[in-house]
């Protein structure tokens, strides 16, 4: 992670995340059968621990690690018992702070583990988004996030103290994007779609010039200007907060966004909900 973006975004998301550190912190909590768990865990041999892997993996089905254009931007270091991308010792939750598109990588160092995305086992979400290995012979595994959102993670045999979080927002009005613009204007649709607040857009230039995003409402009445500068050619992706030029957070409903850039004017629409 560069350091300038961790400190900021400790700020930006510290809020947003205390719903999600909350369920990791619940499920670590040792009381009762869960500290029994943990426990029982902490003592059983490299084989108990790897068959119990085994039986989840038959279960739950591994994904394949990821080839991100760019170098992972973040990394946790896994072994016997923990996840830790910041080196202070710790014992969880750990928590990386991304772009979206970055890569975020596991590189295992003792044991036998494993990452799954999810709260703990009984999430029905576990192993949806990833599900991978982490031993001696599956020494690492990446991970590409496209989208934003909150994204807690375990460890299937030890998700009673292994456990930690990828938060996924872009921090910047405009980020530029690995590649070329495969055509100008809009690359894809705004996502989320519907959204409750934040709308991220990516658009492609194939020449410099000054790229401009508009927000409309529904009567065509200007709302905000969430891009409005000199770019040069690429690809780049956008973000409408959901707020008015005012500050405001603008009424659910209906909005445009209109994008000019240097040979091309679009218009899509999109959904905020309450």
């Amino acid at each position: 992670m560069r350091p300038p973006l961790r400190l900021l975004a400790f700020v930006v998301f510290a809020i947003a995340l205390s719903g999600a550190l909350a369920r990791c912190a619940r499920a670590a909590q040792p009381s009762g059968a869960r500290a029994a768990h943990a426990h029982a865990h902490m003592n059983m041999s490299a084989a108990d621990m790897q068959a119990e892997l085994d039986a989840w993996f038959a279960k739950h089905p591994q994904t394949q690690s990821a080839k991100p254009l760019a170098d992972p931007v973040d990394t946790f270091f896994t072994g016997d018992f923990y996840f830790d991308n910041n080196g202070d010792g710790v014992n969880g939750p750990d928590t990386a702070y991304v772009q979206p598109g970055d890569a975020v990588m596991w590189q295992w160092v003792e044991g036998s583990h494993n990452t799954t995305n999810g709260v703990d086992p009984d999430d029905p979400t576990a192993g949806t988004i990833w599900n991978h290995a982490l031993n001696s012979t599956s020494t690492s595994y990446i991970q590409v996030f496209p989208d934003e959102g909150t994204f807690p993670f375990f460890c299937r045999p030890h998700f009673t103290n292994m456990y930690g979080v990828v938060v996924v927002q872009q921090l910047v009005a405009v980020r530029p994007l690995d590649g070329a613009a495969t055509h100008l204007g809009f690359l894809a649709a705004p996502a989320p779609n519907p959204s409750s607040g934040r709308v991220l857009f990516r658009f492609g230039l194939g020449q410099p010039g000054n790229a401009r995003a508009e927000i409309l409402d529904a009567r065509g009445r200007l709302i905000a200007v969430p891009v409005n500068e000199h770019l040069g050619a690429g690809a780049f992706s956008g973000v409408w907060d959901g707020l008015s030029t005012t500050g405001a957070h603008v009424s659910p409903g209906v909005y445009y966004i209109r994008l000019t850039v240097p040979g091309a004017r679009e218009t899509k629409s999109v959904v905020l909900t309450p």
